[in-house]
């Protein structure tokens, strides 16, 4: 029978370096996100521009600014993460970002005049049906009353819906 030889158990993992340095106008904050049924909890320290908080290395360097097209990568991008000598930085790209609000703000604007012109055509077609009912030789006047009843119904609705918006 081999003679089995002990080993010595792995040493346990270090913990995260606490932050070193905290000024004294910043707060601790923890968060709990739910994501698809899991809780996360997150650690922030929120400080006023110009504190200096000394972090460990599993904390990103975090910045806002306004980024540049190709030096700060695709316009697309609302932040920026990478790592440069060994540091991880995040760079959230604030005119990117209010200009996808302008953006959202406009489609917004344009949605209700596209939805109007909706409208306002509807409104026209039914009336045109109407009076193209009224005029049809071919129908009989019950056809006729219920064609009309139909059309009328459908031009209250979308007078309504209109009013609604107003």
């Amino acid at each position: 029978m081999p003679v089995l030889t002990p080993v010595a158990p792995l040493a346990p993992v270090a913990p995260a370096a606490p932050l070193t340095a905290r000024p004294a106008d910043a707060r601790q904050v923890t968060t709990i996100v739910t994501r698809d049924g899991k809780t996360v909890s997150t650690r922030v320290i929120r400080a006023k521009p110009g504190s200096t908080i000394v972090a460990s290395r599993m904390v990103p360097e975090v910045t806002e600014r306004t980024c540049v097209d190709g030096k700060d990568g695709p316009g697309k991008h609302y932040v920026i993460d990478r790592t440069e000598g060994g540091v991880r930085k995040m760079v959230i790209c604030t005119n990117r970002i209010e200009q996808a609000a302008a953006d959202a703000a406009t489609a917004a604007i344009n949605s209700r005049e596209i939805e109007a012109s909706a409208y306002a055509s509807a409104l026209a077609s039914l009336k045109i049906a109407r009076a193209s009912i009224e005029k049809n030789a071919d129908m009989t006047a019950a056809q006729r009353r219920e064609a009309l009843a139909g059309i009328d119904e459908g031009l209250a609705e979308v007078q309504a819906d209109m009013a609604k918006r107003d």
